[in-house]
């Protein structure tokens, strides 16, 4: 990542610009060949009190894939979610 904490601007799939800052990079999840990662950041878009942001990003961090955020109850319930989720997924094999 070019920077751990930026503020940005960028121009969305209809054109029009919007803002964003990484607050805090919390992980990379995985990268791809091409050097893109998919990581867990918290990220505030257009000035809103920031979200927990789960996508891809390029190696300089200036290109973004779609993504989903999470409010913060909403990442608990994720949380719920996934820890049933990946012990099924574990018992599968």
């Amino acid at each position: 990542m070019a920077s751990s904490l930026n503020e940005n601007e960028a121009v969305s799939n209809s054109r029009e610009p919007f803002n964003y800052e990484v607050k805090a990079h919390y992980g990379v999840i995985s990268k791809s060949a091409t050097g893109w990662t998919k990581e867990v950041n918290l990220v505030s878009w257009n000035g809103t009190p920031p979200k927990l942001d789960v996508r891809e990003w390029d190696p300089e961090h200036e290109h973004m894939s779609k993504g989903l955020t999470f409010r913060a109850e909403e990442a608990k319930e994720l949380m719920k979610i996934l820890e049933k989720s990946v012990t099924k997924l574990a018992d599968a094999k």
